[in-house]
């Protein structure tokens, strides 16, 4: 579902540091050993995936996942502190060192964790290394009538009830043959989880694994690359279609020869952009297609030797107010044939390497290798225009065709400066402030493209500002003050929203917009959209604006034992606030385009009973009693949505 962001969110995905080098190489860890020198042992690779069992009423079940470990003993209880054990750590496009993923997404879909390197042997002990200090979070399904939702549908921490290393004693063993890539596919499943006994207490839950068929949820492509002597290290690599997000890598072996298990959906088809680099020579493959059940796509790389590499370096800077902008991402792209023009568009075009402006706002690829086929660079951040230029002199010093710089491959972003009043009612108590966060998307898309926080103190308003990019034409806002929920501070709020639609930047400068954001307390919009699969989603509107969206649950899902149906099936929940009129709609998403199905409903939610625990619908002033909104109200029902 997507929530409005946190008040310390920032909301900027800066991209790795990733060179085409590192890009491929790929982070692997290992256990280390005591004595003497030993041999280095031959090697071979592990593509780690999961996927989830049917799980309980919740929207989302979010672990943040360290590393995958395995190890050769036949001993399940070997301890953790073994040097014997062997780890796949998270990607470092991650994040901090772990990888957060949703169990409820899994469902029907298998996510590849990271592929690593260790030594060719059997395996016996499978762990997987959940955060000890976050383990993670969820999002109860307000519709459920068996789980008190003490919070409601939003945000709570979890804690387990035994170790967050969950252990799998693989009696046949997982085989990991020399210089090939091996699948492993874990099934994570959730247990039963238990609300907490107070307000703002954690959940409990304590997980387990265990070996899925990777064959029920991967794809592999298969296929060759020619022309080159191949080196110790070479790898494939697959990112989704047009992004610079990398799904999984294989490496090639010694007769030239790969293979690369893709996640393919339960409905339709996903698409892969390839590319492999040998030595001072890269290839890519666009658009690669793989469908669960269809037949393995062969995919055949030639690559032309060459020698030297270049550097394309530059800076990354604001048009409108000249600064330098820190931590933007910047993208290398090469397009697949002599048709392909990746300025005008990304059709065809592969992301070979992505950094991120420094300190200095500069950015830099080192050791590109010479192609026959132009390079293209694109750079881009929250609140500007995205920018493409094609690398029109490649060498130790590159130069770029439309550079503010002649000298490299310089940027000038554009942006307009939108204005804004946020007004908190009731206002701030004395000596105490509340943090709002505005967000913009394209008017009537959800598409993300400002955001900015500001703090109200007890006057009750302050002024904002944002930049938007210049091509998003008008915008959506929405705004969401940090809120106390019975008495416990929220991460996600959805007691107080405002929001404005359709509002044109540039003219905000001479008349800012206005937006107030009013104490509410906390109503749930909750129902079943029937004959749902993992492509179904419901969104949530108020005044044309796109509030949130949120994944459906299957009807049916995919077990390693075949299908089964899940506990709470078709089933969806909004967090919204009372007293307000919203319009939900039904969404199917097929290729990664999501199209609307059936009517939209309207859903009006009205002034809730009051519960056990709260007073509903009224706020208190901070200065009262606990203050800020009141607690959990009771849900209202939405009919069904059309199949």
């Amino acid at each position: 579902m997507k929530r409005i962001p946190a008040p310390y969110s920032v909301l900027v995905l800066l991209g790795p540091l990733l060179t085409i080098a590192a890009l491929i190489a790929g982070p692997f860890g290992c256990g280390g050993g005591g004595g003497g020198p030993t041999p280095v042992p031959t090697t071979g690779s592990v593509e780690v995936g999961f996927i989830d069992s049917p799980s309980q009423p919740f929207q989302s079940i979010a672990l943040n996942v360290v590393s995958v470990r395995l190890n050769p003993s036949t001993d399940a209880s070997i301890p953790d502190t073994d040097p014997n054990w062997v780890a796949v750590t998270a990607p470092p496009s991650a994040g901090p060192g772990e990888l957060s993923v949703n169990l409820l997404d899994l469902q029907n879909n298998g996510v590849i964790f990271n592929t690593g390197q260790i030594a060719a042997q059997t395996y016996h002990q499978i762990e997987v290394v959940i955060d000890a200090s976050i383990p993670g979070t969820v999002i109860p399904s307000c519709l459920s009538s068996t789980t008190p939702t003490l919070e409601g549908c939003i945000t709570a921490n979890v804690s387990f009830t035994g170790s967050t290393n969950l252990r799998f004693n693989d009696i046949a063993g997982l085989s990991i043959a020399p210089g090939a890539l091996t699948p492993l596919l874990i099934d994570i499943n959730p247990g039963t989880i238990v609300s907490p006994a107070s307000s703002g207490g954690n959940y409990t839950m304590a997980p387990t694994i265990s070996l899925a068929p990777p064959a029920s949820f991967l794809v592999p492509v298969t296929g060759t690359v020619s022309g080159h002597s191949i080196t110790s290290g070479t790898t494939v690599t697959a990112e989704l279609s047009g992004t610079n997000s990398v799904i999984a890598t294989a490496p090639v072996q010694s007769d030239n020869s790969y293979t690369i298990q893709l996640p393919a959906p339960p409905v339709g088809s996903a698409s892969y952009d390839l590319f492999v680099s040998v030595g001072s020579t890269i290839a890519v493959a666009s658009n690669i297609a793989v469908t669960r059940g269809g037949s393995s796509p062969v995919v055949n790389f030639t690559v032309a030797p060459a020698s030297g590499t270049g550097t394309i370096s530059g800076q990354v800077i604001d048009q409108r107010t000249t600064n330098g902008l820190v931590g933007a991402t910047v993208n290398l792209l090469l397009p697949e044939t002599s048709g392909d023009n990746c300025a005008t568009s990304l059709a065809g075009c592969v992301v070979v390497a992505t950094t991120t402006s420094d300190n200095t706002a500069t950015y830099t690829f080192s050791s590109i290798p010479p192609t026959t086929l132009p390079y293209y660079v694109q750079a881009s951040t929250t609140g500007t225009d995205t920018a493409i230029q094609q690398v029109t002199a490649f060498g130790t010093t590159s130069s770029c065709s439309s550079s503010p710089n002649p000298s490299n491959c310089s940027f000038k972003l554009n942006n307009v400066l939108l204005s804004g009043q946020i007004t908190v009612d009731p206002m701030p108590a004395a000596s105490t402030n509340i943090v709002v966060t505005v967000m913009a998307e394209i008017t009537g898309t959800g598409t993300l493209v400002g955001l900015t926080q500001v703090t109200v103190g007890p006057s009750g308003s302050a002024s904002f500002s944002m930049e938007v990019p210049t091509t998003a034409g008008n915008v959506d806002l929405i705004a969401s003050a940090n809120d106390s929920y019975q008495g416990v501070g929220t991460q996600f709020s959805g007691h107080q929203l405002a929001v404005a639609s359709n509002v044109n930047p540039a003219a905000t400068s001479g008349t800012p917009v206005a937006l107030t954001v009013t104490c509410m307390g906390h109503g749930t919009i909750a129902g079943t959209a029937p004959s749902s699969d993992a492509n179904t989603h419901v969104r949530l509107f108020e005044s044309n604006v796109q509030l949130m969206d949120t994944t459906v649950g299957s009807s049916v899902v995919t077990v390693p034992s075949g299908t089964a149906t899940p506990a709470f099936p078709n089933q969806y929940s909004f967090c919204v606030p009372p007293n307000n009129t919203y319009t939900i709609q039904r969404f199917e998403v097929t290729g990664g385009v999501a199209s609307p199905v059936g009517t939209p409903t309207m859903i009006v939610v009205p002034t809730p009973m009051a519960t056990a625990t709260a007073t509903c619908p009224l706020c208190t002033a901070p200065a009262s009693a606990g203050g800020g909104c009141p607690g959990n109200c009771s849900a209202t029902a939405a009919s069904p949505l059309n199949p």
